[in-house]
């Protein structure tokens, strides 16, 4: 299927090369196949065809997070923002950039990242909770221990699934013998 879309998405950038929407199909064809870098040039192509498209930008920062280019991916970011702002703070999509930005090594991105949600929606418990994770990863102990209490405090159903984090000890430095990220 994954070809067969591919090949689809190529037949209407060739039947019509100056629109954007076979590169933002052939974009999202590549990304699904794993081709970050074809779906990067695609939805780059889309974005230029039509600059105020924010998904093509949105999905652009994505292909850009998941290929390890962090300061591509958040210019691409700022740029969704500002053409539709409820498209790039859907909290699957907060979710999915975060996830690129991991997969991608860029775990500082995503501290960036959730530390915008947790401004905007100072009450979502988890992206408190996606935070701390964060956190703890990059060893920012004491900020993931903080993230924590506060994903607890918002959702006390939380507790047994964070206490690792928000109860370690000042001092603590190894998180390898806590319980697993269910992520």
């Amino acid at each position: 299927l994954q070809e067969l879309a591919r090949q689809e998405a190529a037949a209407v950038v060739t039947r019509a090369p100056r629109r954007y929407h076979g590169y933002f199909a052939l974009g999202r064809a590549e990304m699904s196949a794993g081709n970050h870098r074809a779906g990067i040039a695609a939805f780059r192509e889309a974005a230029v065809r039509y600059p105020e498209f924010a998904a093509a930008w949105w999905n652009l920062a994505v292909a850009y997070a998941l290929d390890g280019q962090a300061s591509l991916a958040q210019a691409a970011v700022r740029r969704a923002r500002r053409l539709d702002a409820s498209l790039a703070w859907q909290p699957e999509n907060v979710e999915k950039l975060a996830r690129a930005y991991g997969e991608g090594g860029a775990t500082a991105a995503a501290i960036e990242l959730y530390r915008e949600a947790t401004a905007r929606e100072p009450s979502n418990a988890e992206y408190f909770r996606q935070l701390s994770y964060a956190l703890r990863d990059a060893g920012q102990l004491p900020s993931a221990r903080e993230a924590a209490r506060r994903a607890i405090e918002l959702n006390p159903n939380l507790r047994a699934e964070l206490e690792s984090i928000s109860s370690a000890p000042k001092d603590s430095q190894d998180f390898s013998t806590t319980v697993p990220d269910p992520r």
